[in-house]
């Protein structure tokens, strides 16, 4: 009878054990950043809108635009569950006053609540965190 109390009292740790231990990966799989997605995040209204917003905010910086400096800025960022973003930041360079311009209204529009919104990404039809890089074009007129 002892013998089969301690067993039994041992099968229930291990499937204790086994059953928190498959929480954590769940957990982390929930919360992993995606480049491809069943519905990828998109900006409400679509690009045009989204570049017309940036377009209207975009303030060449004077040193860049002095020097002649013209091009693309690439910027990442993480589109959220609730479609707002994170971790933003320039991934190809132009000049270091082009790459800060483009992280600031990246910043800013996030910041905005006249901005459209982005509907988030979803993988199964669930709200799923995207990472998506968008080139910002400057160019002098």
């Amino acid at each position: 009878m002892k013998h089969l109390l301690l067993f039994t009292i041992t099968i229930l740790f291990v499937s204790l054990k086994l059953v928190f231990a498959q929480e954590s990966p769940k957990k982390e799989v929930e919360d992993e950043i995606r480049i491809i997605a069943d519905e990828n995040a998109e900006p409400e209204g679509g690009m045009e809108v989204f570049y017309g917003h940036i377009g209207e905010n975009l303030k060449y910086p004077q040193k860049a635009k002095e020097e002649g400096i013209e091009g693309k800025v690439y910027v990442q960022f993480i589109v959220e569950k609730d479609g707002s973003f994170s971790e933003i930041k320039a991934i190809k360079g132009l000049h270091p006053d082009c790459d800060e311009e483009a992280i600031r209204i990246f910043t800013e529009y996030n910041e905005n609540k006249n901005a459209p919104k982005w509907k988030s990404a979803k993988e199964r039809g669930k709200p799923i965190r995207q990472k998506v890089v968008i080139p910002i074009n400057f160019k002098i007129k």
